[in-house]
């Protein structure tokens, strides 16, 4: 029960850390031009459970990098963390993200690796704006990509 509520735990702060790394923009446009390239590193303490939580304590850290290269912008971000248990059980999640987008938004390229419990998942591919996401791992598929998907920096 432990892992399923650190992995949930881990992957909400992943997504929230993503998202608050954008800046708020109204207009794509205007956002691709108001980028600034950034590095920023961060510790990562639990402040307070609840009591009865499977989860006593948490920490970790987190390094994120966002810069322009060539005829895009990638975006570097790994981080390790922790979860204590009240069981004494100790589990640690390790995370290394890694994408590039084109600055006309066109094309995105991704590559995540997990290592979490002695276990490693991939997952990478490239995806094209109104097309399709191929995925090369963990297995090569393709799917169709919604006519309103956006990629990261449009969002």
């Amino acid at each position: 029960m432990m892992r399923s509520t650190a992995f949930r735990t881990a992957m909400a702060l992943g997504v929230l850390v993503a998202c608050a790394a954008a800046p708020a923009v109204t207009a794509f446009a205007d956002a691709r031009s108001s980028f600034i390239p950034h590095r920023a590193l961060y510790s990562m303490k639990l402040a307070k459970t609840k009591s009865g939580s499977d989860v006593i304590d948490v920490d970790g850290r987190m390094a994120f990098e966002w810069r322009r290269e060539c005829e895009g912008w990638t975006v570097q971000q790994h981080y390790r963390i922790r979860f204590f248990g009240a069981d004494g059980e100790a589990n640690e999640i390790a995370s290394s993200y890694n994408t590039w987008e084109a600055i006309d938004g066109k094309h995105y390229r991704f590559f995540v690796k997990k290592h979490q419990g002695g276990q490693v998942k991939e997952v990478s591919g490239v995806a094209e704006r109104q097309g399709d996401i191929r995925f090369a791992k963990p297995e090569k598929k393709t799917v169709k990509l919604s006519e309103q998907a956006i990629f990261p920096s449009e969002h």
